[in-house]
């Protein structure tokens, strides 16, 4: 008579990577409130290792209620950008209302930098102690920590440029109804600036709407990626950092995710 003995059988490489599957996880919100006492790892999920202006209630976490006045005579509309400029010692807060560009950095009322501007909507990159400032329809500016100034930038129509960048040492802008980048030479901040057609590329087509970098060992670096978002959401990841050489410059990677609500709608996590 025989006897069926158990048998275990190990997977091999090969069928664990077959069988690999990507899955949803859902997390609660942090009602649990902020932990400080125990290791993240053992943690709940719904305990939070941070809470900014976030309160935790019975079945939501709520913002903080209510605000603090902090400049006055910002313009008459509304302020449509607040950034921060950052330069060794010296830090600005600027808010933009749709026609002037306004220092806001001390309680009280605020002082215009320039104005007769047509949009409040500035996108911003810092470079090299400079902040640059585009905004689709008037003509890019310049920020030093005390005065505005136009940036010369030469290639595109400049009134038409709507996003910035500054990575790798180079600032890269865009338009809104292009599929195409311009980079700068090294270490400029506008200047000469050099195109660089996406749309041949791209398999579904669209516009440029947003650019950023990303990062993949934590931290900004040499092995940082450009990242191109389209209006159809496709994504082109780049690896180098000179467009116009071809050993320094290559895509790694395409993606798809839903359509990008704006050229705003992009934030590191």
């Amino acid at each position: 008579m025989g006897i069926n003995q158990p048998r275990l059988i190990y997977p091999t490489p090969t069928s664990l990577q077959r069988n690999r599957k990507s899955g949803k996880v859902t997390l609660p919100p942090p009602i649990g409130g902020w932990n400080t006492r125990d290791d993240p790892v053992r943690m709940g999920p719904a305990d939070a290792t941070h809470l900014v202006n976030f309160y935790p209630e019975i079945n939501e976490v709520a913002v903080r209620r209510g605000y603090q006045e902090h400049a006055t005579g910002v313009g008459s509309g509304d302020v449509d950008t607040v950034t921060e400029f950052f330069d060794g010692v010296t830090r600005k807060l600027i808010a933009c209302s749709p026609t002037n560009i306004y220092d806001a950095t001390t309680a009280g009322a605020a002082s215009s930098l320039a104005g007769s501007f047509t949009s409040g909507r500035w996108q911003t990159a810092m470079m090299n102690g400079i902040m640059g400032l585009v905004n689709g329809v008037d003509a890019p500016q310049t920020f030093n920590g005390t005065a505005v100034g136009a940036m010369t930038v030469s290639g595109p129509t400049v009134t038409e440029l709507v996003g910035i960048l500054a990575f790798k040492s180079r600032s890269y802008f865009w338009k809104d109804d292009s599929a195409s980048f311009w980079y700068s030479a090294v270490n400029a901040l506008g200047g000469a600036v050099t195109e660089f057609a996406l749309g041949e590329v791209a398999k579904k087509g669209g516009n440029l709407i947003a650019m950023t970098s990303w990062t993949v060992d934590g931290g900004d670096g040499p092995d940082d990626y450009a990242v191109f978002i389209m209006s159809s959401g496709e994504v082109l990841v780049y690896q180098g950092d000179d467009p116009g050489t071809a050993a320094a410059w290559g895509i790694v990677g395409s993606y798809q995710i839903p359509a990008p609500m704006g050229i705003r709608a992009i934030e590191k996590i």
